[in-house]
């Protein structure tokens, strides 16, 4: 008896907004913009410009990994049968494109990255743990091992 594997039934994922990746966009931004304050003796108004620069970048993340508005925003990631992966944008088309795993996504019991190279620009997409159901979540993980090995 020869046993499917569950590598060859296709995966698609909606990227959910979460609490955690909320949290891993703003507590290290934090962090910068305090350490900046405290740590650097420069003119303050310097220190403000640095402050403001590190707000829009975490507006900017928000808007990208949890609202979603961009239309660089990853809204389902797809892997089709013949493991070729598809995203979609938040754009007024809603068409799939097709793109490229790369190598430096990372995967963690914790945390998994994805990383994909489109035709004109990168993608990356957030799943923090809490993000997925367990047994999706360890699914994913697994599938992103086997197709880096």
């Amino acid at each position: 008896m020869i046993l499917e594997s569950p590598f060859t039934s296709p995966l698609r994922l909606e990227v959910p907004p979460s609490l955690i990746s909320i949290l891993m966009i703003i507590i290290p931004l934090f962090f910068i913009a305090v350490v900046v304050l405290v740590y650097t003796p420069i003119h303050w108004g310097f220190l403000l410009a640095i402050v403001l620069a590190d707000c829009g970048a975490v507006y900017y993340f928000l808007r990208l990994h949890y609202w979603k508005n961009l239309k660089s925003s990853i809204l389902e990631i797809n892997q089709d049968t013949n493991k070729q992966w598809f995203v979609l944008l938040n754009t007024k088309e809603n068409d799939w494109q097709p793109v490229v795993l790369r190598t430096n996504s990372f995967v963690s019991t914790f945390l998994v990255v994805l990383n994909f190279q489109g035709e004109k620009r990168r993608h990356s997409v957030i799943f923090p743990a809490g993000s997925l159901d367990e047994d999706t979540f360890r699914r994913l993980r697994v599938r992103i091992k086997v197709a880096f090995d």
